[in-house]
């Protein structure tokens, strides 16, 4: 329940903040841990999101809806698919 407490180094304060939730949609979040670049990628749900940011919520503890916190996160830390990027196909053999 402790890092449910923490406040993560890419918290945002949106500008505009939508009044009701705009959905659910199932998503994985980056939350940046210290300075030197550290990281957790924790499941989430996106509930609201402007041109800028996308408030989730994560539940720390799987089954504990307690332990649940809201986030404002920037666009960038919020994917619903993570990609690995790679090299581009080659030309096809004939």
């Amino acid at each position: 329940m402790e890092m449910a407490m923490h406040r993560y180094l890419n918290e945002v304060d949106p500008k505009v903040v939508p009044t009701k939730p705009q959905g659910r949609v199932p998503a994985i979040a980056r939350l940046v841990l210290d300075d030197a670049g550290g990281y957790e990628m924790w499941p989430c749900t996106a509930l609201r999101w402007t041109d800028e940011a996308v408030m989730i919520t994560v539940q720390f503890t799987p089954g504990d809806a307690a332990s649940a916190r809201p986030l404002w996160l920037a666009l960038d830390d919020v994917a619903r698919v993570l990609r690995q990027a790679g090299n581009p196909p080659g030309p096809a053999v004939s």
